[in-house]
């Protein structure tokens, strides 16, 4: 299920992605306890200080793109691990424009 549009971002830009879970978590009852990105050919996933991170209040993880990148929409993977009892493993896709 694709969840959100990001922003366009240029082959060369190193630019942070915040992408809100809010949509997809129980309001009161979930938060996301792990998220595992997975990108296709073209796009590279940031390492060290650009590795994803969550947000300190669990519902948001940022992930950084990284050059070398291929032009064109790619939809990017987030397999989210929420804090529910017993915890729920979804997918979630993310479309994104290189230009």
């Amino acid at each position: 299920m694709v969840i959100a549009e990001l922003p366009p971002i240029a082959t060369t830009a190193t630019e942070p992605q915040t992408i809100n879970f809010d949509t997809v978590l129980e309001p009161t009852t979930e938060l996301v306890a792990s998220v595992v990105w997975t990108v296709p050919a073209g796009l590279t996933i940031g390492t060290g200080v650009y590795a994803p991170t969550l947000s300190p209040d669990l519902r948001k993880s940022t992930l950084w793109l990284t050059p070398p990148m291929v032009a064109g929409h790619h939809l990017i993977n987030a397999h989210i691990t929420t804090t529910s009892s017993p915890p729920r493993e979804d997918d979630y896709q993310l479309g994104i424009t290189v230009v």
